[in-house]
């Protein structure tokens, strides 16, 4: 469809480890009255489908590409997992193309041994994939898409709170030395 020029230039720029500017229902609220039917109907069924369904559906260049992506990271993560724990990995994985980059992304995320540190090393590469497609388009659809999916990785990155972590982790020490 046409250009979405007020909209984008509207839009906070989500920075990778800080609180966006806008949470993701509100953006699509805003979606919902500025996108054309055809590229919001399309713009939702990206984020409520399974990836692997969305594959199937979306035909967006650019969301079509960061799924294959996603969906790479996500079998390569399989993948390790289960041979670090001896079970078959095919049951986990979803069909999709090879990509070197999501392999190497899953390889430094499963070698790190924080949590935390591991889930930001995923949400960063996720993030950094979605910039680089995003520097070929302007005030499109392409860019509505690709910044909504940055907004999400933004809001879940924000949610990483140091003080909660250590809250939940010494209460679930406690509970497990409980049950002893």
């Amino acid at each position: 469809m046409g250009g979405y020029y007020y909209f984008v230039s509207t839009l906070p720029f989500p920075l990778f480890g800080q609180k966006p500017g806008i949470s993701f229902k509100h953006f699509m609220e805003l979606a919902r009255i500025h996108l054309a039917g055809p590229d919001f109907n399309e713009l939702n069924f990206f984020h409520q489908a399974d990836p692997a369904e969305a594959l199937k559906k979306v035909l967006n260049a650019s969301a079509r590409r960061y799924l294959e992506f996603d969906i790479a990271l996500r079998n390569r993560l399989a993948e390790l997992r289960a041979g670090k724990l001896k079970a078959d990995a095919e049951k986990y994985k979803r069909s999709g193309i090879i990509d070197t980059a999501a392999m190497r992304t899953a390889r430094q995320a499963f070698d790190e041994t924080n949590p935390q540190k591991a889930a930001e090393i995923l949400l960063r590469a996720g993030y950094d994939f979605l910039s680089d497609l995003e520097v070929w388009h302007s005030f499109d659809i392409d860019v509505v898409l690709l910044f909504s999916m940055r907004l999400k990785i933004t809001e879940e990155r924000s949610r990483f709170d140091a003080v909660r972590g250590r809250e939940s982790f010494e209460h679930e020490l406690a509970r497990a030395l409980e049950k002893q």
